[in-house]
């Protein structure tokens, strides 16, 4: 008698090796990064990463998408930034100083 191994990768099973592509300080975070690959046609995942002095989630996406991942995520944080900076308590704080509505 003989033992057969099935090969459960030629049946259509292809392994993806995943890069981080950025870290994420929670989850809600990593899951915003996530929905905007997923958006844009980029297939992510979430990793929770312990002991690090990075942000606790890593997004992890195909090596492959790498570059064009990073791309979108820092378009994305750069507008978080202007928005930040236009639109921050403190701009509206100053915006109304410096304003006479009188």
């Amino acid at each position: 008698m003989s033992s057969k191994r099935k090969n459960t990768r030629s049946r259509g099973y292809v392994a993806v090796d995943y890069v981080t592509v950025a870290f994420a300080e929670d989850r809600e975070l990593a899951r915003q990064y996530e929905e905007l690959l997923a958006a844009n046609g980029i297939s992510a995942a979430i990793k929770k990463q312990d002991g690090t002095e990075f942000g606790s989630y890593a997004v992890l996406v195909s090596e492959e998408n790498l570059e064009e991942a990073h791309y979108m995520i820092e378009s994305e944080r750069s507008m978080d930034t202007l928005f930040d900076i236009s639109f921050g308590d403190d701009a509206f704080t100053d915006l109304e100083a410096d304003t006479d509505f009188d």
